[in-house]
Parts: C-alpha cells; sequence; structure tokens
C-alpha cells in the first residue's frame, strides 16, 4: 500500500482545500512533517484515518470536535496505490460532513472507488459500506492500522503493552490467520455438518426405500418372466390373425380396384366422338399457323407501298420551299454587310469622347462626397471639443469629493480594530463552551443510547420467553407423537410375537403331518403285506402262520400332502413377515430415539414402555393361522405408511428445534451484548457528568467578563467587527486608485482638446481646395455632352454599335439554317424515292410466295386462315387433351387386364372380411392385456431391483460417511479453541521480534535485544549489564521509543495487506523529542537506511535538528488570527 495524494477541508485547524501529494515524498526511505506545535502536523494521520475509516482516534465518539469553528463542511479525499511489483490499482476514499451541531458532524456523502483505465468506478457509497470495504481490501481495522501504520500521538508504545491476548487477535488480522483459526474452525465444523446431514439423510433414504431385500427381487422376476411367457404366446395367435385379415384385404382391394379400372374404361370409350373434333380443329390451327406469315407479310407489303408512296410526295413539296427560303436568306445577309461598314467606324469615335466625360464626370462626383464628409466631420470636431472640456471640469470635481472620503474611511477603520487580548479571551471563552456543548451532546446521545439498549435488553427477554414458550409446544407436540409410536411400536410388537408363534406353531404342525404320514406309510405297507398273506401260509416279517387280525388298508394321503404345502407356504410367508416386522421395528426404534433428544429425561422415559404383552388367542389350524398372516400382512403395511408420517414429523421437528436452538443462543448472546454496552452507558454517563463539572470549574478559574450564554454574541461581535473593518479596507483600498484615475481623467480631457483644435485647422483648409477642383470638371463635361448626361450618352452609342452588330449575327444565323434545311430536305426526298422502290419489290415477292404455299392447303383464302388462327398455349393444351386422353384409355384397359389376371376368380364377401377383423380386434386386446401385465410386471421388478441396489449403494456412501466423521472428529479436537492460531501467532511474534531486536541493537549500539517470553509478552535483554532480562515497563521514555520504533519497523515491513501486497509507508508522530543528540543522530541513519527497500517512514516532528537533517519534507504553517487556515508546503531539497 502506498499513499498517492491527500486532500483536507475544514477539519481542525484547515480551513481552505489543502492537497498533499505523497508521490513526490515516498520515493523510499524517510521524509519529515515539520511545523511549529499544534499547526496541524497530526492532524495529516487523522485526515487518513477519518477517510479510510470514518473515524479520528483522539476526537470523542471518532468524530467530536473535528470541524473548524469556522466551517460548516468538513471533506477528506485519500488516494492509494495497492499492489506487488506488477499490477498496481490505485483507490479513492472521499468522505464528506456537514455540521449538525456545535460539535458534532453528520455524514454528507461518502465513497469508495477503483480506478479503471482513465476513470474512477464507484465500487461502494454509503459510509457503512465503504468502512466495509477497506476493511476488507487492507485487512486491517482502525485500531491495527493506528498501532503498525499510522502511529499517531499516544499510540506509539501501545502494541509493545498489549496483553496477549489482545496481541494474538491484533496479529491474526495483521498476518491473515484467520484462516487458521475461526474461518479453519468453521469450515472443519461445516464438513462435519454436511457428513452427518448427508449421513441422516443416507439412513431416511434407506428406510424409505421400502421392500428392497433379494426376495423380493426374485419374486418380481418370477412374476415378470410368467407375465412374459403369456405375452409371447398372445402375440403368436395375434400375428396368425393379422396375417388373415391382410389377406382379406388384399382380395378385397383387388376386386375394387378391378371395379374402378372397368368404370373408366366405360367413361373414355364415350368420350371419343369429342376427342375426334377436337383432332380436327387442332389440324386446321396448325396449318393456319404455318401459312398466317405469309400473310402478314403480304398485308404489311402492301400497307408500306402506300405509306412511302405518301411520304415521298409530301418531301418533294417542302424541298421547294426550302430552295425559295434559302435565296431569300442569302440577300438580306448581304445588304446588312454593307450597312454596318459605313455606320460603325463613325460611332466608335463619338463614344471615346462621351467615355472621357464619364470618367471626368465619376471625379468630380468622388470629390463633391469627400467635400460632403469633411463639412460632417469639421461639425464633429466642434462637439468633441465640448464634450473634453465638460469631461475636464467633472474629473476635476470628482477627485476633490474622493480625497474627502478616503479620510473618513481612514478614521472609521481605526474605530473597528479588535485587540488580540480580546480576541484570545473570546477564543478561550469559545473552546471551555464547544467542550461543554460537546459534553451535553455526548450526555444527550448515551441517554438515549441507554434507553434503547435497556429496550433491547427488554425486547430480547420478550424474545427468549417467546422461544421458550414454542419450544415447550413444539415438546408437547413431540410427546404427543412419541405416544403414537409407542402405540404403534406395541401393535407391531403383538403382531411379531404373532408372526413368531405362527412361525413355530407352523413348524411344529408340519413336524406333527410329517410323522403322521409316515405311520400311515408303514400302516399301508403293513396291509399291502396283509393283503397277500393266507391262511397257514408264514408272515414274511414275523414267519406266524396264523393271522388273527390282518391290517386294514386306510384311506387316500392326498389330503395329508395338500396340508403339508400350506403349512409349508405359512412357514415361508411367516419368516419373511417376521423378518419385515423386524425391520420395521428398528425403524420406529432410531424414530423414537430421534423424538426421545427433544424432550426432558421424564418425559422421554414415559414415551418409551414395556412391551405389551399379547393376550389374544392364537391361531390353532391351518385355517385360522392362514387367515392371521393375511391379517398381519395387511397390518404391517398400514404400520409402514404410519411409520413413513412419523419419520416425516421427526424430521420436521429436527428442523424446528435446530432453528429454534440457533434463535435461543443467538437472543441469549445478543442480549448479554445489550447488558454489557447499557453497563458501559452507564460508566461513559458518570464520566461525561464529572468532565461537564470541570469545564464549569474551568469557566470560574478564568473569570470572563461575560456569561456563558453571551459567548455566540462576543464571537458575533468580533466577526461583525472584524467584517466591518475588512469591508472598510477594501473600500479605503479601492479610493486611491480611483482618485488617481480621476486625476489622470482630466489631464486625458484637455490634452485630447488640444489635438482636436489641431484637426479642425487642416480640415478647414482641405475644402477649400476641393470646391475649386468640383468647378473644373463640370465646365469640362459641358463642352463634350453639350448638355447631355454622359452616361446616358455613351449608353445610346454603346447599344447603336451593338445593334449592328446583332442585326448581322441574326442574318447570318437565318442564312446558315435556310441552306441546311434545304439540304436536309433534299436527302430525305431521294431516299424515299429509293424506299419505294424496294417496298414495291417487297410487295411482289410476298404475293409470289403466299401462293406457293397455298396450293395444295386446305386454307385458301386470308379471312380462312386467320379464323382458324389459335394461340401456342391453346394449341398445347389441345394436343396435351389428346395425349392425355390416349394415355388414361390405354392405362386403363392395362388397369382392368392386369386386376383380372391378379384375382385369378379369387372373391371375397363383407361378410367373411368383417368376420375376420372381429377375431383380430379380439386377440389385439387379448394381447395388449398381457403386454400391459408384462409391463406392470416389469415395471415392479426393475422398481424392487433398482430400490435393492440403491440400498447397496447407500449402505457403502453410509460407512465412508461413518468414516469421515471418526477422522473429522478427531480433527476438531485437535483443532479446538485457539491454540493452533496461537502457535503460528507465536512463531510470527518471534520472527517479528527476532527482526525488531536486531534494529534496536543498531540504534542502541548493541546494548539492548527484544525478546518474547513464556507468556508472549516483551521482555528487554540488557547486554551491557550481562544480558540480563527485564520487563519493557522499566524502560526511560527514550528507550521506551527506540525499543516501540525497531518493533513497529519489524512489523510494518512484514506486514502483506490481505495477505498478498507490501505496506510500503509507515507515519510516526512523536518520541523524538525524548532523545539526546546522539540517538537522534542514531535513530535518523538508521531511518535513511530505508531507502533501500519499498518501505518509506514519515516522520512528524517539530525538532529543528531533525528538519535539518532530512532531504523531503512536508512544511505545515499553522492557522493565522485573520482566519486562514493551515497550509502545507512541499520542500525537497
Amino acid at each position: 500500500m502506498r499513499p498517492v495524494s491527500l486532500e483536507i477541508t475544514g477539519l481542525q485547524s484547515f480551513r481552505q482545500k489543502e492537497v498533499i501529494e505523497f508521490q513526490s515524498l515516498c520515493g523510499g526511505g524517510v521524509f519529515g512533517i515539520f511545523g511549529p506545535t499544534g499547526s496541524g502536523k497530526s492532524s495529516i494521520l487523522d485526515a487518513i484515518t477519518l477517510a479510510l475509516y470514518g473515524k479520528v482516534e483522539r476526537a470523542p465518539s471518532g468524530t467530536q470536535g473535528i470541524m473548524n469553528h469556522g466551517e460548516d463542511r468538513l471533506a477528506v479525499s485519500f488516494t492509494f496505490e495497492l499492489g506487488g511489483s506488477g499490477i498496481r490499482t490505485q483507490y479513492k476514499v472521499e468522505r464528506h460532513y456537514k455540521r449538525s451541531g456545535e460539535h458534532t458532524v453528520r455524514t454528507s456523502t461518502s465513497r469508495f472507488m477503483e480506478r479503471v483505465g482513465d476513470q474512477w468506478s464507484v465500487i461502494a457509497d454509503k459510509e457503512r459500506d465503504v468502512t466495509q470495504h477497506v476493511q476488507q481490501l487492507l485487512g486491517l481495522t482502525i485500531d491495527d492500522f493506528t498501532r503498525a501504520v499510522v502511529l499517531p500521538q499516544g499510540k506509539f508504545a501501545e502494541f509493545l503493552s498489549l496483553k496477549g491476548s489482545d496481541r494474538r487477535q491484533m496479529l491474526q488480522r495483521l498476518f491473515q490467520l484467520e484462516k487458521y483459526g475461526d474461518q479453519l474452525n468453521t469450515k472443519l465444523k461445516k464438513r462435519v455438518d454436511d457428513a452427518k446431514a448427508k449421513s441422516d439423510h443416507l439412513v431416511a433414504e434407506q428406510m424409505g426405500l421400502g421392500e428392497a431385500s433379494k426376495e423380493h427381487v426374485m419374486e418380481a422376476e418370477q412374476d415378470h418372466n410368467k407375465a412374459k411367457t403369456e405375452a409371447q404366446k398372445q402375440k403368436e395367435v395375434t400375428a396368425h390373425y393379422e396375417t388373415l385379415v391382410e389377406h382379406h384385404k388384399m382380395i378385397w382391394q383387388g376386386q375394387q380396384e378391378l371395379k374402378e379400372a372397368e368404370t373408366k374404361v366405360a367413361t373414355l370409350h364415350e368420350q371419343a366422338s369429342d376427342m375426334n373434333k377436337l383432332k380436327q380443329r387442332l389440324q386446321y390451327s396448325e396449318q393456319a399457323q404455318l401459312l398466317a406469315p405469309y400473310v402478314t407479310e403480304v398485308e404489311r407489303a402492301t400497307i408500306e407501298v402506300e405509306q412511302i408512296t405518301q411520304k415521298e410526295r409530301q418531301l418533294q413539296i417542302l424541298v421547294t420551299e426550302a430552295k425559295q427560303g434559302m435565296d431569300e436568306g442569302e440577300r438580306a445577309y448581304r445588304e446588312a454587310q454593307a450597312q454596318q461598314a459605313t455606320q460603325e467606324p463613325l460611332l466608335l469615335a463619338q463614344k471615346e469622347q462621351v467615355s472621357y466625360a464619364v470618367k471626368l464626370d465619376a471625379e468630380m462626383r468622388s470629390t463633391q462626397h469627400t467635400l460632403v464628409k469633411n463639412e460632417q466631420s469639421l461639425h464633429h470636431i466642434e462637439k468633441e471639443k465640448q464634450n473634453f472640456l465638460l469631461k475636464q471640469q467633472e474629473a476635476e470635481r470628482l477627485v476633490e469629493k474622493a480625497v474627502q472620503r478616503e479620510r473618513e474611511l481612514i478614521e472609521e477603520i481605526e474605530r473597528k480594530k479588535v485587540t488580540t487580548q480580546e480576541r484570545e479571551t473570546v477564543h478561550a471563552a469559545s473552546d471551555v463552551v464547544n467542550r461543554l456543548r460537546s459534553v451535553d451532546d455526548a450526555l444527550q446521545e448515551v441517554v438515549l443510547k441507554q434507553q434503547k439498549s435497556e429496550e433491547a435488553v427488554q425486547m430480547y427477554r420478550k424474545q427468549q420467553e417467546t422461544l421458550l414458550q414454542q419450544r415447550q409446544i413444539n415438546e408437547q407436540a413431540v410427546v404427543k407423537t412419541s405416544s403414537e409410536l409407542l402405540q404403534h411400536y406395541d401393535t407391531l410388537s403383538g403382531q411379531l410375537y404373532i408372526c413368531q408363534w405362527l412361525k413355530e406353531q407352523s413348524v411344529r404342525m408340519e413336524e406333527e403331518v410329517i410323522a403322521a404320514q409316515h405311520e400311515k406309510r408303514l400302516k399301508h405297507l403293513a396291509a399291502q403285506l396283509a393283503n397277500n398273506l393266507s391262511e397257514g401260509q408264514p408272515c414274511l416279517v414275523c414267519g406266524s402262520t396264523h393271522h388273527p387280525q390282518p391290517m386294514i388298508p386306510e384311506g387316500d394321503h392326498r389330503d395329508e400332502n395338500d396340508l403339508l404345502e400350506r403349512i409349508k407356504t405359512v412357514v415361508v410367508a411367516s419368516g419373511k413377515l417376521e423378518s419385515e416386522l423386524v425391520t420395521l421395528r428398528h425403524r420406529m426404534e432410531d424414530v423414537s430415539s430421534s423424538l426421545t433428544s427433544y424432550i426432558s429425561k421424564t418425559e422421554a422415559a414415559a414415551t418409551i414402555g414395556e412391551q405389551t404383552v399379547f393376550s389374544e388367542a392364537l391361531p390353532r389350524t391351518i385355517e385360522e393361522m392362514e387367515e392371521t398372516l393375511q391379517a398381519v400382512t395387511l397390518q404391517k403395511k398400514e404400520l409402514t405408511q404410519d411409520l413413513i408420517v412419523l419419520q416425516e414429523s421427526s424430521r420436521t421437528f429436527a428442523t424446528t428445534f435446530g432453528e429454534l436452538s440457533a434463535q435461543q443462543s443467538e437472543c441469549s448472546v445478543r442480549m448479554q451484548t445489550k447488558q454489557e454496552e447499557h453497563e458501559q452507558f452507564l460508566q461513559s454517563h458518570e464520566a461525561l457528568r464529572e468532565q461537564k463539572q470541570g469545564l464549569h470549574a474551568e469557566w470560574q478559574q478564568h473569570a470572563f467578563s461575560f456569561a456563558v450564554e453571551d459567548v455566540e454574541q462576543e464571537k458575533e461581535r468580533l466577526k461583525t467587527c472584524d467584517r466591518e473593518r475588512e469591508e472598510l479596507e477594501a473600500r479605503l483600498a479601492k479610493a486611491r486608485p480611483y482618485i488617481e484615475e480621476q486625476e489622470q481623467a482630466a489631464k486625458d480631457a484637455v490634452r485630447a482638446y488640444t489635438e482636436w483644435e489641431r484637426k479642425e485647422t487642416a480640415l478647414l483648409s482641405s475644402i477649400e481646395l476641393e470646391k475649386e477642383q468640383i468647378t473644373k470638371y463640370s465646365r469640362r463635361i459641358q463642352e463634350i455632352c453639350e448638355g447631355e448626361d454622359s452616361q446616358a450618352l455613351l449608353q445610346a452609342i454603346t447599344e447603336q454599335l451593338a445593334q449592328l452588330k446583332q442585326a448581322l449575327h441574326l442574318l447570318e444565323a437565318q442564312r446558315k439554317e435556310a441552306t441546311e434545311t434545304y439540304y436536309s430536305l433534299e436527302s430525305d426526298w431521294r431516299s424515299a424515292k429509293d424506299a419505294l422502290l424496294h417496298a414495291q419489290k417487297r410487295c411482289k415477292d410476298a404475293l409470289r410466295h403466299w401462293e406457293e404455299k397455298q396450293q395444295g392447303a386446305l386454307l385458301t383464302t386470308f379471312a380462312e386462315v386467320k379464323q382458324h388462327i389459335a394461340k401456342e398455349e391453346e394449341q398445347t393444351s389441345w394436343r396435351k387433351q389428346l395425349e392425355n386422353y390416349h394415355h388414361e384409355y390405354h392405362q386403363a384397359l392395362q388397369e382392368q387386364n392386369k386386376w383380372e389376371k391378379w384375382l385369378n376368380g379369387r372373391s371375397i364377401t363383407e361378410v367373411e372380411r368383417k368376420e375376420s377383423q372381429q377375431q383380430l380386434k379380439k386377440a389385439q386386446e387379448a394381447l395388449q392385456q398381457a403386454l400391459q401385465r408384462l409391463g406392470e410386471s416389469g415395471e415392479q421388478y426393475r422398481s424392487v431391483l433398482s430400490r435393492h441396489e440403491r440400498y447397496l449403494k447407500l449402505e457403502k456412501e453410509k460407512a465412508q460417511y461413518e468414516q469421515q466423521l471418526k477422522t473429522l472428529g478427531k480433527l476438531q479436537s485437535v483443532l479446538r479453541g485457539n491454540s493452533f492460531v496461537e502457535y503460528i501467532a507465536q512463531e510470527q511474534l518471534v520472527l517479528v521480534s527476532r527482526d525488531a531486536s536486531v534494529r534496536l541493537g543498531q540504534l542502541t549500539r548493541g546494548r539492548y535485544a527484544l525478546e518474547v517470553d513464556s507468556t508472549n509478552g516483551f521482555v528487554i535483554r540488557d547486554d551491557a549489564n550481562g544480558g540480563i532480562k527485564r520487563p519493557v515497563s522499566t524502560l526511560s521514555g527514550g528507550e521506551t521509543f527506540l525499543t516501540s520504533l525497531s518493533l513497529a519497523l519489524s512489523l510494518s515491513a512484514q506486514i502483506q495487506l490481505r495477505g498478498a501486497f507490501p505496506l510500503e509507508f509507515f507515519f510516526l508522530d512523536e518520541g523524538f523529542g525524548t532523545l539526546d543528540q546522539d540517538l537522534l543522530d542514531t535513530v535518523v541513519t538508521a531511518l535513511e537506511k530505508l531507502h533501500t527497500s519499498d518501505l518509506s517512514v514519515g516522520i512528524i516532528s517539530h525538532v529543528p535538528e531533525l528538519q535539518a537533517r532530512l532531504q523531503k519534507k512536508l512544511i505545515v504553517t499553522p492557522a493565522t488570527a485573520e482566519g486562514r487556515g493551515s497550509a502545507v508546503k512541499l520542500a525537497i531539497q
């Protein structure tokens, strides 16, 4: 950052606009700002901070009392550059203020601009936005700026004595360490929240997938394959009927086409006679078209002969008349030539004499005009002489009057002068009154802020109560929802118990049926053996020959087989249903856990009850078991739908409680802040009250001769005296030039009167000479013109000469025109006779050609030819009609033969065709139903498969997020608090202190070094006393200045604005008066060596020795008693 220019108007001691061009000062190295105490040197730094941050560090409330007491407006404009060694960008900050009270101001306009090319582009135009953009651009608050960049009086050693936490926060801003502290924790928290949200979203999505197990996929696939087989079978049936319908359609279409062809042949046959007539008409038309050119040629040649004959006769008459005109023109021209040769010489001689008379007349008129002008000038000279005589008398009178007024003004100015003591007394009283009013304004502002802060605290208390009531209402809703969930959970537990009992009971029943079947098989075998036994024959099993009770065969085993199949179906279905109910119970438990996190422990305990003991009668028969299984399945679906609604309610509660917690936390923080502000306002009120009492005591000590309320009246009296004295002095300054001006006017009038007298004498002599010359001219003109006007006579002679020439030229033109007309008409007459011979020959040839072509033709006369002539379009149309007729007739015959051959005796009735279409329609409807079943089963299969794949994918993603949450949790524990930022800030502080220690050693000739202790505080190592370490508070004023200067230079050299741009300037406004001559030389020498770097240091001081040492300096001239403000002037040696 490098300053470019600063404009100040109306700030503190500055009144008129002052511009400081820093580009000439900040060329590297050190420069100074010098001036007497109170001249306004520190106001330059105030102007920079006011422009950038809208505050003056040393002013109450940042802006109180900063405007010059004689001004009503204040303006500052600061232009600076930002950038590295490559591209640099200029920015400008402007702020304008208006007076709103005796010591208070209000913002008029604020603008933050960036230079783009040759134009300034406005980035922000509101006060708060401008300050915010400056802080974002520089990365420094006003406290950081006044501790490390622009160090006003009282701020120089502040960084050296800052506490550890304050120094850490300042270093965090100066060196852009936020990204390792608050920003890093914020990003980490956001990542944790995002990961939790995504994990919860995955769980919710898994629960919302519904039936997505592998068994559901296999069942859906079987249904789809069955539907596919049925659809394929129906497609084959439909294809058979489609082929049959298409065959019938083709035969039917062939029959229709044959019928149409036969009808068309009959129609065309009826048109044959009309086509023959059209053909004959076309033949006549074609023959007439061939003979028409010869008829036209004979008629045209006959007309041409008649026209040329008539024209030849007319031209013969015109040639005779033209010959007579040519001879007459030649005779008249010869007579005109003879007349011109006789009269022209006499007229030319007379014209020469009259021309001389005209010249004399012109000279006479010119002399007469000059005579009239000279007589008028003589009259004007007499008037001017009289005017200058009057001016002389008036100027002498005004001089006498002005001298008298000058003496009166001098006496009035002496009466209006104000003494220095009187002015200082009023200024001192005004200063006390201004401070009293500032304190009163501050008290009013503090009271108003107290009221606002107290109102804000009450508002936040009410807001907390409202949020608490909303939370209680939502907790009651959660309890209600938990109660509903508990009822569903009890129902689910009962259904799960029934399902488990069904599974166990069906397994036991299956074992009993199998055992019974085994026993029946044994009995059946025994019955078969008994059936084969004969009395007296030995038994194959026991060998007995006596069989008193043989086994009788029992009935069929098919009933037991059907029962066994039904039992197995119940086993499989109950197992599947049990798995789904267990999954549903887990989902209910998850929702219950989520709900209990939003309510108190007592209420949460009430929502989680013991499992309800199932006491209803359990099914015993297979029919009751099947009915119960269907009822449980239906109820499971209802519970699933209810659970989806409860899950949505749980997510809504999560959002609502999160927002309420955030609002309660934010409300508590804001209320705490307002309470602290209220306490601060109370302390400020007490301090201002004490300050007001002190100012009243100060007023009593001065013992002014007027009351507090009369200060403004006294100031106005002084201003009135000054204003009236200035007006009188201005009038006095104008009086002396006016007197001298009037004295000079009197002298000028005397000189002008003498000059006009000389001109009058010369003019009278010229008038006499001009009158004699006019008499001579008049006598000579009379001799030449004999009393006639010379101009009229000359004009008449000239016109006679012109008329002679014009008459000759006219006759010559007429003669030439008559000759040309005669020869032209004669040539046209010969051409007409030749054309007549050629036309007669063409007429004979045309008649001969017509007779040759007419022989053997159908048409014999011109009238017949003209009657049968037709247009080319009509002939073309007739030919096309004939061609189309023959073409359609032959095509219709071919079409008839083609369909007769294709049908080959085949035919179909309308009833047969409609019957086949009806059968096809039934087959297509059946196919449509089969395809619909296939599509539904396929959609169901794809849906189940997609949900199953999605479930597996979500499971994998959930595991990844759980692992990520574990890692992020470890990172949160490591970065908890500000330990990481403190570590980086401590390392940065060590680097700064090492560089500052080197600079301090140079300034103190190796005596002192700067170190950082274990508490991150600064300590001084006194190498001259064996390296003993002691607190910085034990340093003297000069030693503190050297230490703070070393630390500030090191800090400024390492600051990177926004982490990217170097700080290229540094201002220092105190401390040099505490140094002796040797230390002062050492400090200045060290500062002068800074020209090798890009850092410019500005020193504000009134020390003469320092001013003499520096080459580049800005001299500040203090304000004057006459009302002129502070002024600046650049001085470069």
